[in-house]
């Protein structure tokens, strides 16, 4: 193992989740481990800050550092800054995890001659109600998320082009630079880009499962999902950050459905007809696939395909407005070159 494991958590206002994270992460640790616990917090006005506060009582290695930025990647360069450890390893307040949580992965960085491991998750409701079930659900099935292993699953350690929560080398980090904290979000998928460009190894380990809290609100979770969206196109077009196909696919689909409505509009609609045909069994095919369990809402029979078409067309609109708000800020640039 590393001989020193700093551990940053970027904290906002998660009083309903960080003493679950705190004391899953720290309540069985072996005897000898080096490790340290910034908590790096926006101005959370919640009480988060006080129970941090009464955690240290318990956990003495655990220390809150000031954020006056806000966001997350600005709490990762803080919190890297202040670190000491030989690892870093980034953990999430609205999750529970395992109690070997932060041993496994250091010892998988180790182990694999990593340069970034990082878990899967296991999605779980903020609250169980049918449509917080099949959000949860729908965040863990290829047609809700793509290709995202870390959401779906793997049945073997594998290389992969970003992790959830990473942890690293700290020479790694030191290597590539820090967060880019001109993105609000996608700033760890920026980060890992980085990372593969310099030759980094980047493993998800399937051994390691973390139980991530999804929002449970359909409303919450369309406005989460369009900044989702708009923070792919945005960065790409404006900042050069490269995706992976599937996070285009609900802009194109979007797009794809305007001009069937606009062709449908001019008197051909079969064209729209067929479309929705197509989407329809597909989703009537991802709702099987996360039909009830027992003990399951029956309403889930409803609740999935809403849950699913809510995500692509939030995801899609933001993307949407991602690329609008690209098109405006290369149009200032011109303006402001005197053209």
């Amino acid at each position: 193992m590393m001989s020193s494991v700093s551990v940053v958590i970027p904290c906002l206002n998660e009083g309903d989740f960080i003493e679950q994270c705190l004391v899953t992460l720290l309540s069985d640790l072996p005897d000898g481990l080096d490790l340290e616990v910034l908590v790096v917090d926006g101005g959370s006005t919640d009480g988060t800050r006080i129970i941090v506060k009464a955690l240290r009582v318990r956990f003495p290695f655990v220390r809150l550092v000031d954020n006056p930025r806000r966001t997350a990647a600005a709490a990762m360069n803080i919190g890297i800054a202040a670190a000491s450890g030989d690892v870093i390893v980034r953990v999430d307040a609205h999750c529970a995890y395992p109690a070997d949580y932060v041993v496994q992965l250091t010892e998988c960085l180790e182990e694999y001659e990593a340069d970034v491991v990082g878990a899967v998750w296991d999605t779980q409701p903020r609250k169980r109600t049918p449509i917080g079930i099949a959000i949860a659900r729908v965040l863990s099935h290829p047609l809700g998320v793509g290709n995202a292993h870390f959401r779906t699953g793997a049945d073997k350690v594998r290389q992969v082009d970003t992790v959830p929560f990473g942890c690293w080398r700290r020479e790694t980090l030191e290597k590539v630079g820090s967060f880019s904290e001109t993105l609000t979000r996608s700033q760890d998928f920026e980060m890992a880009r980085r990372m593969q460009a310099a030759g980094a190894k980047v493993l998800l380990i399937p051994s390691v499962v973390v139980t991530y809290y999804a929002r449970s609100n359909l409303r919450e979770t369309f406005r989460y999902n369009v900044g989702n969206g708009y923070w792919v196109t945005f960065p790409a077009l404006v900042y050069g950050v490269r995706f992976g196909v599937r996070h285009y696919v609900p802009v194109a689909a979007v797009l794809l459905g305007v001009a069937m409505a606009i062709v449908a509009a001019l008197g051909m609609a079969w064209p729209l007809v067929a479309a929705v045909c197509a989407y329809m069994l597909v989703c009537a095919k991802a709702t099987y696939d996360l039909r009830p369990r027992k003990g399951d809402p029956f309403e889930l029979w409803w609740t999935v395909p809403l849950a699913l078409s809510s995500l692509h067309v939030a995801y899609g609109l933001g993307g949407l407005h991602g690329i609008w708000g690209a098109l405006r800020a290369r149009r200032r640039e011109w303006l402001q070159g005197g053209h």
